[in-house]
C-alpha cells in the first residue's frame, strides 16, 4: 500500500483509494539496497566431513533423530522464506520462521552438549572446539533478538494499516449530508500516523545481519579445519563423534538458511532452486548438503 501525499488544496481532502479487491495489505519488508558479500565464501562442507556425519547418524539412533528433525526445520525455514518470492521481499511469517530455526537449532545441540559434559571437559581440544561453537552461537541470538525487535516494530505499523482501513470502510459507508462531501478525517489521520512511523528493519539491521552470517561462515571453515586435524586424534571417541559432528552440520545449517534469506533479497531464483531441493526426500543432512549445494550452482 502507498504512502498517500497530504492534500491541503481543497476544503474536503478527496477520499483516499481504497485497498485492491479489500484484501489485507502483504506482511512484507522489501531491502533491494542490501547486499551480501558471502559469494567470497564457499558454504559447502567437505566430502569428508559429509561421509563423517552420515558415518555418525548410522552409528547412533539419538543422531539419526537429531538429523530427521534437522532436515525438516532446515527445509521449513527455506521453504517459507521462498514461498511469495514474485516480488523481492520477506514476509514477516517467514522471517519469525527463521528466528525459530535458528534458536530450535542451537537448543538441541545445547541439549546433547550438556549431556556429554562431563566427557568434554577432560578433553580440551574438543572443550576449544565447544568454546568457538558458543561464541558463534551468541552472535546468532543477537540476530534473533535484533530480528525479533523488527518484527514487533512491523507488527506495529501493520496494526496502523488495518485500523486506517477499517476506518476507511465506515467513513465510506457513512452517508453523507445533502450537498456536503464525505469525511474520511479518521482514515487521514491513520494514514499520516503511518507515514510517521520509522522503517522497522532499518540499514543498521541488515549491516549486523551480513555481519553475523559472514563470522557464521568464518566459523563454519574454523569447525572443517579443526574437525580435519582432530578427527585423526579423537575419532574413534564416542564423544568426539557425536558433538564434533552435531556442532559442524548445525552450523552449516545456519550459514545455508542465512544465505537464503539473503540470496531473498538479491537473486531469488536462487531461493526457488534450493526450496525445490529442499523438497526432495534425503537419506540425511550430509545428503541434503550437497543437494542444496549442487541447486545453488545450478541457477
Amino acid at each position: 500500500m502507498s504512502r498517500p501525499n497530504r492534500s491541503s488544496s481543497t476544503r474536503h481532502p478527496p477520499p483516499p483509494p481504497p485497498p485492491a479487491a479489500a484484501e489485507p495489505p502483504a506482511r512484507t519488508i522489501s531491502n533491494p539496497n542490501f547486499t551480501s558479500n558471502s559469494d567470497s565464501h564457499t558454504i559447502n562442507p567437505s566430502d569428508a566431513d559429509l561421509r563423517s556425519y552420515e558415518d555418525a547418524c548410522r552409528a547412533d539412533s539419538e543422531l539419526q533423530t537429531f538429523d530427521s528433525t534437522l532436515q525438516l526445520r532446515t527445509s521449513r525455514a527455506i521453504n517459507s522464506i521462498a514461498v511469495g518470492l514474485e516480488v523481492r521481499s520477506l514476509s514477516l511469517d517467514s522471517l519469525r520462521e527463521v528466528t525459530e530455526c535458528l534458536l530450535e537449532m542451537n537448543q538441541e545441540v545445547v541439549k546433547i552438549i550438556l549431556q556429554n559434559k562431563k566427557d568434554i571437559w577432560k578433553n580440551q581440544e574438543l572443550s576449544d572446539l565447544v568454546d568457538d561453537y558458543f561464541e558463534n552461537s551468541l552472535l546468532t541470538l543477537d540476530f534473533c533478538t535484533a530480528l525479533d525487535a523488527c518484527l514487533k516494530r512491523a507488527g506495529h505499523i501493520e496494526s496502523i494499516i488495518n485500523v486506517a482501513l477499517r476506518k476507511f470502510d465506515e467513513e465510506h459507508c457513512t452517508v453523507a449530508g445533502e450537498g456536503s462531501a464525505k469525511n474520511y478525517s479518521r482514515t487521514l489521520e491513520e494514514l499520516r500516523n503511518f507515514r510517521l512511523a520509522a522503517d522497522p528493519f532499518t540499514q543498521e539491521f541488515f549491516r549486523v545481519f551480513s555481519s553475523v552470517h559472514s563470522k557464521q561462515i568464518t566459523m563454519l571453515e574454523r569447525l572443517q579445519a579443526k574437525k580435519k586435524k582432530l578427527d585423526k586424534q579423537l575419532g574413534k571417541l564416542k564423544v568426539w563423534r557425536k558433538v564434533s559432528n552435531v556442532m559442524f552440520i548445525v552450523t552449516f545449517a545456519s550459514v545455508l538458511i542465512c544465505s537464503v534469506v539473503a540470496a531473498a533479497v538479491t537473486a531469488p531464483p536462487v531461493v526457488t532452486a534450493l526450496a525445490a531441493a529442499a523438497a526432495v526426500p534425503l537419506g540425511s543432512m550430509g545428503d541434503g548438503s550437497t543437494h542444496f549445494g549442487r541447486s545453488a550452482k545450478g541457477t
